[in-house]
Protein backbone atom coordinates (compact mmCIF):
# COMPACT_ATOMS: atom_id res chain seq x y z
CA UNK A 1 0.00 0.00 0.00
CA UNK A 2 1.47 3.30 -1.05
CA UNK A 3 -0.24 6.35 0.60
CA UNK A 4 1.34 9.85 -0.33
CA UNK A 5 -0.23 12.58 1.48
CA UNK A 6 0.25 16.58 1.55
CA UNK A 7 -1.85 18.59 4.57
CA UNK A 8 -1.68 21.98 4.49
CA UNK A 9 -3.62 23.40 7.66
CA UNK A 10 -3.05 27.17 8.18
CA UNK A 11 -6.44 27.18 11.07
CA UNK A 12 -8.17 25.18 13.07
CA UNK A 13 -10.48 21.88 12.70
CA UNK A 14 -9.02 21.00 9.95
CA UNK A 15 -9.61 17.23 9.42
CA UNK A 16 -8.64 14.45 6.92
CA UNK A 17 -8.81 10.82 7.25
CA UNK A 18 -7.43 8.31 4.72
CA UNK A 19 -8.18 3.99 5.08
CA UNK A 20 -6.67 2.35 2.23
CA UNK A 21 -6.35 -1.36 2.12
CA UNK A 22 -5.44 -2.31 -1.06
CA UNK A 23 -2.38 -1.79 -3.25
CA UNK A 24 -0.64 1.22 -4.77
CA UNK A 25 -3.20 3.52 -4.22
CA UNK A 26 -2.12 7.31 -4.05
CA UNK A 27 -4.09 10.02 -2.06
CA UNK A 28 -2.67 14.17 -1.68
CA UNK A 29 -5.08 16.38 0.79
CA UNK A 30 -4.27 19.75 0.77
CA UNK A 31 -6.49 22.42 3.05
CA UNK A 32 -5.98 25.42 3.93
CA UNK A 33 -8.28 27.57 6.02
CA UNK A 34 -10.92 26.44 8.71
CA UNK A 35 -13.18 23.64 9.07
CA UNK A 36 -12.23 21.70 6.30
CA UNK A 37 -12.95 18.02 6.43
CA UNK A 38 -11.73 15.11 3.97
CA UNK A 39 -12.43 11.68 4.22
CA UNK A 40 -10.78 8.68 1.93
CA UNK A 41 -12.03 5.38 2.51
CA UNK A 42 -10.39 2.77 -0.48
CA UNK A 43 -10.36 -0.70 -0.41
CA UNK A 44 -9.15 -1.50 -4.15
CA UNK A 45 -5.66 -0.65 -5.66
CA UNK A 46 -4.07 1.93 -7.77
CA UNK A 47 -6.84 4.40 -7.41
CA UNK A 48 -5.48 8.31 -7.77
CA UNK A 49 -7.24 10.64 -5.48
CA UNK A 50 -6.54 14.44 -5.13
CA UNK A 51 -8.18 16.70 -3.25
CA UNK A 52 -7.40 20.72 -2.92
CA UNK A 53 -9.72 22.60 -0.54
CA UNK A 54 -9.47 26.11 0.21
CA UNK A 55 -11.03 28.43 2.74
CA UNK A 56 -13.81 28.03 4.88
CA UNK A 57 -16.14 24.83 5.35
CA UNK A 58 -15.36 22.69 2.74
CA UNK A 59 -16.39 18.86 3.07
CA UNK A 60 -15.11 16.22 0.41
CA UNK A 61 -15.94 12.64 1.37
CA UNK A 62 -14.27 9.45 -1.09
CA UNK A 63 -14.91 6.04 -0.81
CA UNK A 64 -13.85 3.44 -3.04
CA UNK A 65 -14.49 0.06 -2.82
CA UNK A 66 -12.85 -3.24 -4.45
CA UNK A 67 -12.45 -0.81 -7.62
CA UNK A 68 -9.30 -0.18 -9.42
CA UNK A 69 -7.32 2.40 -11.74
CA UNK A 70 -10.05 5.13 -10.57
CA UNK A 71 -9.29 8.53 -10.94
CA UNK A 72 -10.42 11.30 -8.42
CA UNK A 73 -10.24 14.97 -8.38
CA UNK A 74 -11.57 17.57 -6.52
CA UNK A 75 -11.01 21.56 -5.96
CA UNK A 76 -12.83 23.50 -3.91
CA UNK A 77 -12.24 27.15 -3.46
CA UNK A 78 -15.28 29.61 -1.44
CA UNK A 79 -17.02 28.81 1.59
CA UNK A 80 -19.44 25.81 2.67
CA UNK A 81 -19.11 23.67 -0.49
CA UNK A 82 -19.36 20.02 -0.15
CA UNK A 83 -18.90 16.75 -2.36
CA UNK A 84 -19.01 13.73 -2.02
CA UNK A 85 -17.71 10.59 -4.68
CA UNK A 86 -18.33 7.06 -4.11
CA UNK A 87 -17.01 4.41 -6.80
CA UNK A 88 -17.90 0.79 -5.91
CA UNK A 89 -18.44 -2.29 -7.25
CA UNK A 90 -15.75 -4.21 -9.21
CA UNK A 91 -15.45 -2.02 -12.03
CA UNK A 92 -12.61 0.49 -13.05
CA UNK A 93 -11.02 2.75 -14.54
CA UNK A 94 -13.89 5.44 -13.47
CA UNK A 95 -13.10 9.22 -13.71
CA UNK A 96 -14.65 11.62 -11.35
CA UNK A 97 -13.78 15.04 -11.08
CA UNK A 98 -14.94 17.98 -9.50
CA UNK A 99 -14.37 21.74 -9.06
CA UNK A 100 -16.53 23.95 -7.28
CA UNK A 101 -16.06 28.05 -6.82
CA UNK A 102 -17.98 30.17 -4.97
CA UNK A 103 -20.47 29.72 -2.22
CA UNK A 104 -23.05 26.85 -1.19
CA UNK A 105 -22.19 24.47 -4.16
CA UNK A 106 -22.99 20.61 -3.72
CA UNK A 107 -22.15 17.79 -5.68
CA UNK A 108 -22.66 14.57 -5.50
CA UNK A 109 -21.12 11.68 -8.03
CA UNK A 110 -21.82 7.44 -7.79
CA UNK A 111 -20.06 5.36 -10.08
CA UNK A 112 -20.53 1.62 -10.19
CA UNK A 113 -18.89 0.15 -13.33
CA UNK A 114 -15.72 0.70 -16.14
CA UNK A 115 -14.45 3.67 -17.87
CA UNK A 116 -17.43 6.08 -16.89
CA UNK A 117 -16.14 9.66 -16.78
CA UNK A 118 -18.09 12.57 -14.73
CA UNK A 119 -17.22 16.14 -14.56
CA UNK A 120 -19.28 18.96 -12.38
CA UNK A 121 -17.85 22.59 -12.32
CA UNK A 122 -19.70 24.62 -10.10
CA UNK A 123 -19.42 28.65 -9.72
CA UNK A 124 -21.15 31.73 -7.90
CA UNK A 125 -23.60 29.83 -5.97
CA UNK A 126 -24.69 31.82 -3.50
CA UNK A 127 -27.63 33.98 -2.14
CA UNK A 128 -31.21 34.12 -4.22
CA UNK A 129 -33.63 36.19 -3.93
CA UNK A 130 -32.34 36.76 -0.08
CA UNK A 131 -32.15 33.02 0.43
CA UNK A 132 -29.25 31.17 1.01
CA UNK A 133 -29.65 28.24 -1.88
CA UNK A 134 -26.77 26.63 -3.29
CA UNK A 135 -26.15 24.82 -6.40
CA UNK A 136 -26.53 20.95 -7.14
CA UNK A 137 -25.29 18.29 -8.96
CA UNK A 138 -26.23 15.03 -8.54
CA UNK A 139 -24.84 12.20 -11.21
CA UNK A 140 -25.59 8.15 -10.65
CA UNK A 141 -23.43 5.63 -13.17
CA UNK A 142 -24.97 2.86 -11.69
CA UNK A 143 -25.89 -0.89 -12.17
CA UNK A 144 -22.69 -1.91 -13.54
CA UNK A 145 -22.86 1.18 -16.56
CA UNK A 146 -20.05 1.39 -18.74
CA UNK A 147 -18.40 4.16 -21.08
CA UNK A 148 -20.50 6.76 -20.01
CA UNK A 149 -20.12 10.35 -19.84
CA UNK A 150 -21.31 13.20 -18.10
CA UNK A 151 -20.39 16.81 -17.99
CA UNK A 152 -22.26 19.65 -15.90
CA UNK A 153 -21.36 23.23 -15.59
CA UNK A 154 -23.41 25.34 -13.29
CA UNK A 155 -23.21 29.30 -13.07
CA UNK A 156 -25.73 31.76 -10.73
CA UNK A 157 -27.82 30.30 -7.87
CA UNK A 158 -30.12 27.85 -7.27
CA UNK A 159 -29.32 25.57 -10.19
CA UNK A 160 -30.52 22.34 -10.26
CA UNK A 161 -28.88 19.11 -12.19
CA UNK A 162 -29.41 15.53 -11.71
CA UNK A 163 -28.14 12.67 -13.92
CA UNK A 164 -28.66 9.06 -14.12
CA UNK A 165 -26.93 6.91 -16.21
CA UNK A 166 -28.09 3.14 -15.62
CA UNK A 167 -27.15 2.06 -19.23
CA UNK A 168 -23.89 1.85 -21.61
CA UNK A 169 -21.98 4.50 -23.78
CA UNK A 170 -24.30 6.92 -22.87
CA UNK A 171 -23.23 11.19 -23.40
CA UNK A 172 -25.21 14.14 -20.93
CA UNK A 173 -24.25 17.28 -20.86
CA UNK A 174 -25.76 20.12 -18.95
CA UNK A 175 -24.74 23.78 -18.98
CA UNK A 176 -26.95 26.39 -16.53
CA UNK A 177 -26.45 29.93 -15.89
CA UNK A 178 -28.49 32.46 -13.77
CA UNK A 179 -30.44 31.09 -11.38
CA UNK A 180 -33.10 28.19 -10.40
CA UNK A 181 -32.97 26.25 -13.93
CA UNK A 182 -33.67 22.50 -13.29
CA UNK A 183 -32.37 19.75 -15.62
CA UNK A 184 -33.19 15.98 -15.20
CA UNK A 185 -31.69 13.25 -17.63
CA UNK A 186 -32.18 9.26 -17.06
CA UNK A 187 -30.29 7.74 -19.73
CA UNK A 188 -30.83 3.50 -19.04
CA UNK A 189 -30.83 2.42 -22.53
CA UNK A 190 -27.15 2.79 -24.67
CA UNK A 191 -25.75 5.12 -26.86
CA UNK A 192 -27.71 7.66 -25.84
CA UNK A 193 -26.61 11.66 -25.89
CA UNK A 194 -28.40 14.34 -24.18
CA UNK A 195 -27.58 18.02 -24.08
CA UNK A 196 -29.11 20.66 -22.45
CA UNK A 197 -28.12 24.12 -22.27
CA UNK A 198 -30.51 26.72 -19.59
CA UNK A 199 -30.05 30.37 -18.73
CA UNK A 200 -32.08 33.42 -17.12
CA UNK A 201 -34.57 31.83 -14.46
CA UNK A 202 -37.05 29.12 -13.76
CA UNK A 203 -36.55 27.25 -16.92
CA UNK A 204 -37.12 23.06 -16.45
CA UNK A 205 -35.98 20.31 -18.81
CA UNK A 206 -36.36 16.36 -18.41
CA UNK A 207 -35.38 14.18 -20.67
CA UNK A 208 -35.90 10.44 -20.52
CA UNK A 209 -34.02 7.92 -22.96
CA UNK A 210 -34.64 4.15 -22.35
CA UNK A 211 -34.24 3.18 -26.18
CA UNK A 212 -31.05 3.21 -27.58
CA UNK A 213 -28.69 5.51 -29.98
CA UNK A 214 -31.52 8.64 -29.61
CA UNK A 215 -30.28 12.00 -29.31
CA UNK A 216 -31.85 14.97 -27.25
CA UNK A 217 -30.91 18.91 -27.41
CA UNK A 218 -32.69 21.33 -25.25
CA UNK A 219 -31.73 24.73 -25.71
CA UNK A 220 -33.88 27.14 -22.92
CA UNK A 221 -31.42 30.37 -23.14
CA UNK A 222 -30.56 33.70 -24.26
CA UNK A 223 -31.23 34.76 -28.12
CA UNK A 224 -30.34 37.40 -29.79
CA UNK A 225 -32.30 40.23 -27.59
CA UNK A 226 -34.12 37.16 -26.30
CA UNK A 227 -34.45 36.22 -22.32
CA UNK A 228 -35.77 32.70 -21.30
CA UNK A 229 -38.03 32.21 -18.69
CA UNK A 230 -39.95 29.95 -16.82
CA UNK A 231 -40.15 26.81 -20.03
CA UNK A 232 -40.23 23.40 -20.13
CA UNK A 233 -39.49 20.87 -22.15
CA UNK A 234 -40.16 16.88 -21.64
CA UNK A 235 -38.79 14.19 -23.83
CA UNK A 236 -39.37 11.16 -23.58
CA UNK A 237 -37.30 8.30 -25.98
CA UNK A 238 -38.24 4.85 -25.82
CA UNK A 239 -37.62 4.05 -29.10
CA UNK A 240 -34.48 4.21 -31.34
CA UNK A 241 -31.93 6.11 -33.11
CA UNK A 242 -34.90 9.27 -32.40
CA UNK A 243 -33.81 13.13 -32.57
CA UNK A 244 -35.46 15.75 -30.72
CA UNK A 245 -34.71 18.99 -30.93
CA UNK A 246 -36.04 21.70 -28.56
CA UNK A 247 -35.56 25.54 -28.12
CA UNK A 248 -37.55 27.36 -26.23
CA UNK A 249 -36.79 31.53 -25.95
CA UNK A 250 -38.89 34.28 -24.06
CA UNK A 251 -41.06 32.90 -21.43
CA UNK A 252 -43.37 30.38 -20.15
CA UNK A 253 -43.53 28.08 -23.06
CA UNK A 254 -44.05 24.01 -22.54
CA UNK A 255 -42.80 21.57 -25.28
CA UNK A 256 -43.42 17.91 -24.75
CA UNK A 257 -42.49 15.42 -27.26
CA UNK A 258 -43.01 11.23 -27.08
CA UNK A 259 -40.63 9.46 -29.64
CA UNK A 260 -42.04 5.08 -29.07
CA UNK A 261 -40.99 4.69 -33.12
CA UNK A 262 -37.91 4.32 -35.03
CA UNK A 263 -35.52 6.98 -36.97
CA UNK A 264 -38.19 9.76 -36.29
CA UNK A 265 -37.12 13.34 -35.99
CA UNK A 266 -38.77 15.87 -34.26
CA UNK A 267 -37.75 19.82 -34.14
CA UNK A 268 -39.56 22.72 -32.20
CA UNK A 269 -38.93 26.27 -31.96
CA UNK A 270 -40.80 28.39 -29.42
CA UNK A 271 -40.57 32.40 -29.63
CA UNK A 272 -42.84 34.23 -27.75
CA UNK A 273 -44.78 33.55 -24.70
CA UNK A 274 -47.81 30.80 -23.45
CA UNK A 275 -46.77 28.64 -26.84
CA UNK A 276 -47.75 24.73 -26.41
CA UNK A 277 -46.42 21.51 -28.20
CA UNK A 278 -47.29 18.22 -28.45
CA UNK A 279 -45.72 15.79 -30.52
CA UNK A 280 -46.18 11.80 -29.88
CA UNK A 281 -44.47 9.66 -32.97
CA UNK A 282 -45.18 6.36 -32.87
CA UNK A 283 -44.50 4.42 -36.35
CA UNK A 284 -42.91 2.02 -37.88
CA UNK A 285 -40.77 3.48 -40.08
CA UNK A 286 -38.92 7.09 -39.67
CA UNK A 287 -41.32 10.58 -39.17
CA UNK A 288 -40.46 13.86 -39.31
CA UNK A 289 -42.71 16.62 -37.15
CA UNK A 290 -41.12 20.41 -37.12
CA UNK A 291 -43.32 22.81 -34.88
CA UNK A 292 -42.34 26.67 -34.94
CA UNK A 293 -43.99 29.22 -32.80
CA UNK A 294 -43.62 32.83 -32.97
CA UNK A 295 -46.11 35.22 -31.11
CA UNK A 296 -48.53 34.47 -28.44
CA UNK A 297 -50.74 31.69 -27.17
CA UNK A 298 -50.29 29.14 -30.22
CA UNK A 299 -51.01 25.62 -29.60
CA UNK A 300 -49.60 22.74 -31.84
CA UNK A 301 -50.51 18.75 -31.55
CA UNK A 302 -49.22 16.46 -34.25
CA UNK A 303 -49.92 12.76 -33.62
CA UNK A 304 -48.01 10.37 -35.99
CA UNK A 305 -48.60 6.86 -35.77
CA UNK A 306 -49.35 3.32 -38.23
CA UNK A 307 -47.15 1.84 -40.35
CA UNK A 308 -44.91 5.59 -40.63
CA UNK A 309 -43.01 7.81 -42.95
CA UNK A 310 -45.14 10.70 -41.98
CA UNK A 311 -43.97 14.51 -42.80
CA UNK A 312 -45.69 17.27 -40.71
CA UNK A 313 -44.86 21.15 -40.27
CA UNK A 314 -46.48 24.05 -38.52
CA UNK A 315 -45.99 27.27 -38.45
CA UNK A 316 -47.58 29.32 -36.40
CA UNK A 317 -47.56 33.04 -35.83
CA UNK A 318 -49.43 35.85 -34.14
CA UNK A 319 -51.38 35.22 -31.84
CA UNK A 320 -54.32 32.62 -30.32
CA UNK A 321 -54.12 29.96 -32.97
CA UNK A 322 -54.64 25.89 -32.73
CA UNK A 323 -53.50 23.07 -35.12
CA UNK A 324 -53.83 19.30 -34.80
CA UNK A 325 -52.62 17.03 -37.12
CA UNK A 326 -53.12 13.56 -36.37
CA UNK A 327 -51.48 11.37 -39.62
CA UNK A 328 -51.69 7.03 -39.38
CA UNK A 329 -51.55 4.55 -41.64
CA UNK A 330 -48.31 5.70 -44.43
CA UNK A 331 -46.75 8.37 -46.07
CA UNK A 332 -48.71 11.30 -45.53
CA UNK A 333 -47.78 14.88 -45.42
CA UNK A 334 -49.09 18.08 -43.74
CA UNK A 335 -48.22 22.14 -43.80
CA UNK A 336 -49.69 24.01 -41.72
CA UNK A 337 -49.10 28.01 -41.57
CA UNK A 338 -51.06 29.99 -39.48
CA UNK A 339 -50.85 34.23 -39.20
CA UNK A 340 -52.77 36.85 -37.45
CA UNK A 341 -54.89 35.68 -34.69
CA UNK A 342 -57.56 33.36 -33.49
CA UNK A 343 -57.49 30.46 -36.33
CA UNK A 344 -58.68 27.16 -36.00
CA UNK A 345 -57.58 24.06 -38.19
CA UNK A 346 -57.93 19.72 -37.48
CA UNK A 347 -56.37 17.85 -40.24
CA UNK A 348 -56.85 13.85 -40.07
CA UNK A 349 -54.91 11.74 -42.53
CA UNK A 350 -55.97 7.93 -42.74
CA UNK A 351 -55.11 5.54 -46.02
CA UNK A 352 -51.89 6.11 -47.46
CA UNK A 353 -49.86 8.94 -48.99
CA UNK A 354 -51.90 11.66 -48.22
CA UNK A 355 -51.29 15.44 -48.97
CA UNK A 356 -52.70 18.48 -46.90
CA UNK A 357 -52.15 22.08 -47.21
CA UNK A 358 -53.63 24.72 -44.77
CA UNK A 359 -52.82 28.15 -44.88
CA UNK A 360 -54.80 30.73 -42.32
CA UNK A 361 -54.29 34.46 -41.75
CA UNK A 362 -55.55 37.54 -40.30
CA UNK A 363 -57.91 38.32 -37.68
Amino acid sequence: MALSTGMLALAQTNTSNAHMMGNSNTATVDQTGLNHLSNLDINGSTNTIDIDQVNRDNDSDVDIVLSDWNTVTVNQDGRDLESKVLITGPGSDNTATVTQTGRFNTSDIMQDGSENKATVTQSDGGYFFFFPVPNKSEIKQLFNSDYNEATVTQSGKAQLSLIDQSGDSNIAEVTQSHGANNSNIDQSGDSNTTTITQSNLFNESTVNQSGDGNTATVNQSLGVNFFSIANRSDINQSGNTNTATVTQQQGFNQSWIVQQGDGATATVLQNGGLHESDIFQNSGSPDMASVTQYGLNQTSDIDQMGVGLHNASVIQSGANHYSMVMQSGSGHSSTVTQSGGGHHSTVTQVGMNNTATVTQSGF
